[in-house]
C-alpha cells in the first residue's frame, strides 16, 4: 500500500488538508504543472482586471496551455530579476541579460512615444530635446529606450531632476493630463486606452517619434525546457494567424509584429542558405527566395548593375557555374521593417575560392531588400561591395 502525505489545499477559501500520494506533485492533481508568472500592473490593453484577461495574459495562456499558471503582479522595476531571484518561474516582459535565465524570443512589440499637449506648443526633433521639459516614464525607462535617453535620465545626469517613473501607468496618463505642459513617454495604445476612458481625446495632442519605432520584449524562464516550449507555441501563434487575431480583438495597432520579425530573420537566413548552395552549383534554392518580378535589382561583387529577374537570373547562373566553393553567412544583422517592404543590412562573412583555387576571405557590405509577396517575404534587391579577386576570374 503507498505511503501517502498531508496536504493543505484552499478551497473556497478555507485551508484544507488532504492525503495525496508520496511522489506525486500537488499539481499533478489538476493534471497540469503549476507555474509562478511575474506581470506588470494592470496596463489595457496588455494586462486587465487583474492580470485576468489583455493581450498578454492571452498570449501567454495559449502559448504555454500545457500549464496551469498563477499570475504575480509586481512593479516593473522588479519584473526583471524576478525570475533570478526566485520570485517567480516566468517574468513578462523584460529584456535580455546575463544572468543565469532564459530567455524567449521576442514575444510583444511596444510602440514608444514622447506625447505632448498641442496647447503647450511644444517641439522636439530629437531625444536631447527633452532635457529642459518634465518627463513621466514607467519604470526603468532609461534603461529601455536606447543609449541617448540613457545619458540625458541616468540616475548620475543633471536632467534626472526633471524625469519621474511612476509605476501605475494609469496614473502617469493621469498626472500628465493634469499638468500643464509635462512629457509622457509611454506606449501609443496605452496611453490612447487610458486618455480615451478618462474623457479625453487623441486629437488634443501630438505624438513625437523620437525613439526606435519598436521596443521589444521577452519572456523570462527558469526552465530552458519550458522556454522552448513557449518559443515553439509563439511561432506556430504567427504560423496560424492567431496572434494577428488577438492583435485585431485587443486594437492593438502595430508597424510590425515579432511575427514579422519571425519571418523576415527567416528569409535572410533562406537567402544566405541558397547563396552557399549556389557556391556548389546548385541554382534552385536561389530562384525560390527571389521575386521573378521586373523590376527587381541586383548589384553584384564584380560590380554588375542589373534589373529585371531575366538578366539577375542569367547572373546567377554564371555564378552557380563557376562553383566558386566555400561558406558566408550574415553578421552584424540590421533590419529596418515597413508594411510591405523590408530592408535589411548586415556583413557577409566566410570565404570563396579564385580562379587559382585558392581560399580568399570574405568580408563585405550588403544590403538585401525584401517585398511581401502573396504573404511571403522575396528578395527583390541584393547590392554587396565588389570583391577583387572576382574581377579576375
Amino acid at each position: 500500500m503507498n505511503s501517502k502525505r498531508a496536504v493543505m489545499l484552499l478551497i473556497a477559501g478555507i485551508a484544507v488538508a488532504v492525503m495525496v500520494p508520496d511522489g506525486i506533485p500537488v499539481a499533478a492533481q489538476n493534471d497540469k504543472p503549476q507555474l509562478r508568472v511575474a506581470i506588470s500592473p494592470d496596463i489595457p490593453p496588455y494586462v486587465t482586471r487583474n492580470a485576468t484577461g489583455g493581450l498578454e495574459v492571452e498570449l501567454l495562456r495559449r502559448s504555454l496551455d500545457g500549464y496551469s499558471l498563477q499570475f504575480v503582479q509586481m512593479p516593473y522595476k522588479q519584473l526583471q530579476s524576478a525570475v533570478a531571484e526566485n520570485r517567480a518561474d516566468v517574468s513578462v516582459g523584460v529584456r535580455s541579460a546575463d544572468d543565469g535565465v532564459f530567455y524567449s524570443d521576442d514575444y510583444l512589440t511596444f510602440i514608444n512615444v514622447a506625447v505632448t499637449k498641442k496647447s503647450a506648443k511644444i517641439n522636439l526633433g530629437s531625444i536631447a530635446d527633452l532635457k529642459n521639459h518634465r518627463v513621466l516614464t514607467w519604470q526603468n525607462a532609461y534603461l529601455e529606450l536606447g543609449p541617448q535617453f540613457k545619458k540625458l535620465f541616468s540616475p548620475q545626469s543633471p536632467q534626472r531632476k526633471n524625469y519621474q517613473e511612476i509605476a501605475n501607468q494609469q496614473k502617469q496618463v493621469e498626472t500628465f493630463w493634469a499638468a500643464k505642459d509635462d512629457v509622457i513617454v509611454i506606449d501609443r495604445n496605452i496611453f490612447r486606452h487610458f486618455s480615451q476612458e478618462s474623457g479625453h481625446s487623441m486629437s488634443d495632442v501630438t505624438l513625437h517619434f523620437l525613439f526606435p519605432p519598436t521596443t521589444e520584449f521577452k519572456v523570462a524562464f527558469k526552465s530552458q525546457a519550458v522556454r522552448d516550449k513557449f518559443n515553439q507555441s509563439l511561432q506556430q501563434l504567427c504560423r496560424s494567424g492567431e496572434y494577428a487575431k488577438l492583435l485585431r480583438q485587443s486594437q492593438v495597432k502595430l508597424p510590425h509584429t515579432v511575427c514579422d520579425c519571425q519571418e523576415v530573420e527567416a528569409a535572410v537566413k533562406d537567402f544566405y542558405a541558397a547563396l552557399n548552395a549556389m557556391f556548389t552549383g546548385d541554382l534552385e534554392p536561389m530562384k525560390k527566395v527571389w521575386s521573378h518580378a521586373e523590376d527587381v535589382t541586383y548589384m553584384s561583387p564584380d560590380g554588375k548593375y542589373l534589373v529585371g529577374w531575366s538578366q539577375v537570373l542569367k547572373d546567377w547562373q554564371a555564378q552557380a557555374a563557376m562553383k566558386l566553393g566555400g561558406r558566408v553567412v550574415p553578421a552584424r544583422i540590421h533590419i529596418n521593417y515597413g508594411p510591405e517592404l523590408v530592408v535589411v543590412h548586415n556583413i557577409e562573412e566566410g570565404e570563396n575560392t579564385d580562379a587559382e583555387g585558392k581560399k580568399v576571405k570574405v568580408s563585405i557590405r550588403a544590403t538585401n531588400v525584401f517585398r511581401k509577396e502573396q504573404g511571403r517575404w522575396k528578395m527583390i534587391g541584393h547590392h554587396t561591395d565588389k570583391l577583387p579577386f572576382l574581377d579576375k576570374q
